[in-house]
């Protein structure tokens, strides 16, 4: 699923037990030196091991989110991701 975060800030993401969420962030600027773009990229996994909430600070963009269970047939999931207030 892809996901625009307008304004930078804390967003929380919660989600199933046993559930895996990758967030990458898509580099949209064309005129990117290599460094330039060192600094915009982000990759990881979150909540490999963790359960429940968890709260990750994303600059404005567009990121592609993938959710994922071990070990199960495809089955639907679910994931919430909201801004933190303040």
């Amino acid at each position: 699923m892809l996901l625009e975060i307008e304004s930078s800030g804390t967003y929380r993401f919660e989600r199933e037990p046993d559930t895996g969420v990758w967030i990458e962030r898509c580099i949209d600027e064309v005129a990117l030196s290599e460094d330039q773009a060192a600094q915009l990229w982000l990759r990881e996994a979150l909540f490999a091991d963790l359960q429940g909430t968890t709260a990750i600070e994303l600059r404005a963009g567009t990121y592609r989110i993938d959710v994922r269970r071990r070990y199960a047939e495809p089955h639907p999931v679910w994931l919430r991701i909201a801004a933190e207030p303040g």
